[in-house]
């Protein structure tokens, strides 16, 4: 199986994390039984751009294609490094292709792999595919969400403020403290934050950076419809992935690294008393750091600081070299990977400072490897491959006092550190990857096939049903899968093996050298004279013929230089058309950009009235919280009337309760006056007590009458009251009701102004992407002007060389019907020809060939002559 392993860059050009890994997998891939090779770009120093150049490495092969400074277009490709790429498939046919990055190189790459139906893999190592700032951070080392246009539209603009700010630094889009003055930062925070119209960017500048960084994060996302599986190191960077966007299959698979130089690894012996050694490794890049290390070790005791690597950041290297020599660190520079095994046999800590969400830092598991603890900043997947005081510890990213306390407190206790040393575990190896992903490899090959011969047999493509056709099937798709040296060795083979059946004895090598030594130019020269024999011979027989031929061919010429003219003049007629054109398209440009103006104002006048709506919105806020803050006081007002309610009613009903004991006693006093009725009646001979009795009970009864009337009275005053308070609270209800109908209008109000809000951004929105449509629709003009430029040259140049053959094709004829080229010259130098008759052309013109074919034969008979008479000296020998 062939694979193809795509990157970025390769050693030694680059010598980071990917890099090394890359070359590392590709030689375990070779281990693993695969035949590898390597397709990366290199500088283009001493060659030309798009050279391609083939090397040998560790049993794969690498295919450099020479890039120089890279321009790569608003969707992240690099020109021209897609078609490069199609031009190596086609010749080397891989049968799987695993993309390690992609950055500076672009996703137009996948695109050529699956045209030709080769599965493809991709590793993601950080945020590059939902985000052209794959570390996910602003320039203030603010945090950036995957795939927010907007903002990396903002960080795009930001660097190039940056590159104006700092022309003589490789800022790599990050700034620290110190680096800008206030008002540089205050420039580079309206750009960020604010309005990038206060640092010098026009609005169609802005406008095109957001449209670009949509245009790159479109064209990765759809790149990703051709990657058969994504592979994330880390859960973290999967879920990064899911985030920005990304919906294909992603397997988690952590990247493995090469055990074997440290294998056999002495054990450190490190006194107690010895100073805690400490080393920073990698690239020097502000993201990754080293300023947080160098500021927590200035001043401490007991700690040595080395600093292994090198960056491209000058300013920012000569910084922390300076800041190095200030705490008394010792400044290593760059390394190669021989030497990681030498450089941690001697090293207690290995610290990852990373201010960017990393993913998995190979220096982590290299550290591991060693045997060496680490110290990580707690950021990204960190957790992932570092285990808090079981194999390192995490301290929280940029807090440089935890950072310091951490130093001390292992400084102070080496015990802690030999007790975590123990904890560490060797990491995955290169070479168990590598098995992994040759399984994979099969898997998808498999299934592409299966793919293939189902996609074969419902399209109606014939394969080869009849049984003398299949083994031929067989062997025609066997050579349709090989790359071009496997056919020309396979050819070289089957000559080979057709030269021994035909004549045994000599090698097929021989017969080629042979053939191409002695037989190639004596055929060529052979053909050539038998071409310009036969060529003369109809000349001379046309000539003999008739001698109208060369007035036809005259007239044939003066026709032809008629038809030229005839082009010429046409082709005059199209450049004065095109310049029409031209006239036309720059009015129309002017009219576009008259346009664009007009569309800038429309646009400042919308923005206008975005900031009318929002005071609007915001004088409907305030008036919505005033109107929340009546409702809470008729709320509360409402609920002390409650509470007064509640308390009116249990008077009420107290009162109710005295009605309820005097009815009890009314009720009392008619059971009395029944009983004294029945006295009465039974003793009627007491006729003046009973009288006089009855008179008292009747006057007391009319008085109790009157007092149930009275409570009668009083009870029908308290519902009265209750039902005053009734109405009352109903009113103040459908008060309370009324404001929750005002305060749901304000925020349907408010809900509206949202609306137009966002229906005002979309439109402004339309209008950017118009303009930018008329922007492309100018640019393909200017091509087009451009192309037809060059036709216009290309035909004036053909014009010339028809001339030029025309002015030949008469001084030939010319020399032939003058009797030769000196008779040509000689008859110019006069200024006039002679005219002949056709049968004194013909005469010279049969002289003219008897010349030529009397040379050649007596020169063969004085070779015969001479090999008679040397034959002669050998039989008298």
């Amino acid at each position: 199986m062939r694979v193809c392993v795509l990157v970025h860059a390769l050693t030694p050009y680059e010598v980071t994390g990917v890099e090394n890994h890359t070359a590392q997998l590709a030689a375990a891939l070779v281990r693993a039984g695969l035949e590898v090779q390597v397709f990366s770009p290199a500088p283009a120093v001493g060659t030309w751009r798009l050279a391609e150049r083939l090397e040998e490495r560790d049993g794969y092969e690498i295919h450099w294609l020479a890039l120089g400074d890279r321009q790569p277009d608003e969707e992240g490709n690099e020109p021209g490094v897609a078609q490069a790429f199609g031009r190596y498939l086609d010749r080397e046919r891989p049968h799987v292709v695993h993309a390690q990055h992609l950055v500076g190189l672009g996703p137009a790459l996948v695109a050529e792999a699956r045209r030709r139906g080769i599965p493809f893999v991709f590793t993601a190592h950080d945020a590059w595919l939902v985000s052209e700032e794959y570390r996910l951070l602003r320039p203030d080392f603010v945090a950036l969400l995957p795939g927010d246009a907007e903002a990396m539209g903002r960080v795009l603009l930001a660097r190039r403020l940056l590159d104006r700010l700092l022309p003589d630094a490789d800022h790599q889009g990050l700034v620290l403290a110190g680096e800008l003055d206030e008002s540089e930062r205050v420039l580079l925070a309206a750009v960020l934050d604010g309005d990038p119209g206060e640092a010098g960017f026009e609005s169609r500048e802005i406008s095109g950076m957001s449209a670009r960084a949509a245009a790159g994060q479109r064209a990765r996302l759809a790149a990703l419809e051709g990657v058969d599986v994504v592979i994330s190191p880390t859960e973290f960077l999967k879920g990064v992935l899911r985030s920005g966007g990304v919906e294909g299959a992603i397997v988690v698979e952590p990247c493995g690294i090469d055990l074997a130089p440290f294998r056999h690894r002495a054990p450190r012996v490190r006194g107690k008393e010895a100073a805690l050694r400490m080393v920073f490794l990698g690239g020097i890049s502000k993201h990754k750091g080293l300023h947080d290390v160098l500021e927590a070790v200035d001043g401490l005791l007991g700690v040595e600081f080395a600093v292994h690597g090198g960056s491209s950041d000058r300013a920012y290297e000569e910084r922390c070299r300076a800041r190095a020599m200030e705490v008394g660190a010792e400044w290593c520079g760059a390394f190669e990977v021989a030497e990681l095994p030498v450089i941690l046999a001697s090293t207690d800590v290995v610290v990852v400072p990373s201010k960017w969400p990393e993913n998995a830092p190979f220096v982590i598991r290299e550290a591991f490897a060693a045997g060496v603890p680490v110290i990580a900043a707690d950021v990204g997947a960190m957790r992932e491959s570092v285990r808090d005081g079981v194999d390192g510890w995490l301290y929280p990213a940029g807090d440089v006092v935890a950072l310091r306390e951490r130093i001390v407190e292992l400084a102070e206790s080496r015990e802690l550190v030999e007790e975590v040393a123990q904890g560490v575990v060797a990491p995955g190896s290169v070479d168990a990857q590598a098995a992994g992903l040759v399984e994979r490899y099969r898997g998808l090959v498999e299934s592409d096939s299966e793919s293939e011969l189902e996609a074969g047999a419902g399209s109606g493509r014939p394969r080869a049903r009849l049984k003398h056709l299949e083994d031929f099937t067989r062997r025609y798709e066997a050579l349709a899968d090989q790359g071009w040296r496997e056919l020309v060795a396979g050819t070289l083979a089957g000559y080979g093996r057709l030269c021994e059946a035909l004549a045994p004895g000599r090698a097929a090598g021989e017969r080629i050298v042979d053939a191409v030594a002695k037989g190639t130019r004596l055929r060529e020269r052979m053909a050539e004279g038998e071409r310009a024999r036969v060529w003369l011979a109809r000349v001379v027989d046309e000539t003999r013929r008739s001698g109208a031929v060369s007035e036809e061919r005259a007239e044939w010429q003066a026709q032809t230089e008629g038809a030229l003219a005839e082009e010429v003049a046409w082709l005059q007629e199209q450049l004065a058309a095109r310049d029409a054109e031209v006239a036309a398209l720059s009015e129309e440009r002017d009219v576009e950009r008259l346009a664009s103006e007009r569309l800038a104002s429309e646009r400042d006048a919308v923005a206008a009235d975005l900031e009318l709506a929002g005071a609007g919105r915001r004088w409907l806020q305030g008036q919505l919280e005033s109107a929340r803050g009546e409702a809470r006081r008729l709320e509360a007002e409402r609920d002390a009337r409650a509470r007064d309610l509640a308390e009116r009613t249990r008077e009420a009903e107290w009162q109710q309760g005295e009605l309820s004991e005097r009815d009890q006693r009314l009720a009392h006093g008619a059971r009395k006056l029944e009983d004294t009725r029945r006295a009465l009646t039974a003793a009627q001979a007491e006729l003046a007590d009973v009288r006089r009795a009855r008179v008292a009970s009747e006057a007391a009864r009319e008085h109790e009458e009157a007092v149930g009337e009275l409570a009668r009275e009083e009870s029908s005053w308290r519902r009265a009251v209750g039902e005053a308070r009734e109405r009352e609270l109903a009113e103040e209800r459908e008060k309370v009701a009324g404001l929750s109908e005002a305060r749901e209008q304000l925020v349907k109000e408010v809900s509206w102004l949202r609306e137009t809000h966002a229906a005002l951004r979309e439109e402004i929105a339309f209008l950017r992407a118009d303009v930018s449509a008329r922007e492309e629709e100018r640019g393909r003009w200017r091509q087009q002007i451009e192309s037809l430029s060059g036709q216009q040259e290309r035909l004036l140049e053909h014009e010339l060389w028809l001339r030029a053959e025309l002015r030949r094709l008469l001084d030939a004829v010319s020399g032939v019907v003058d009797g030769g080229p000196g008779a040509q010259e000689s008859a110019m130098d006069r200024g006039a020809r002679e005219e002949l008759a056709p049968e004194d052309v013909a005469e010279r013109v049969s002289a003219a060939v008897d010349a030529m074919l009397d040379g050649p034969r007596a020169a063969r008979g004085e070779a015969g002559e001479q090999g008679a008479s040397d034959g002669s000296h050998e039989e008298g020998a």
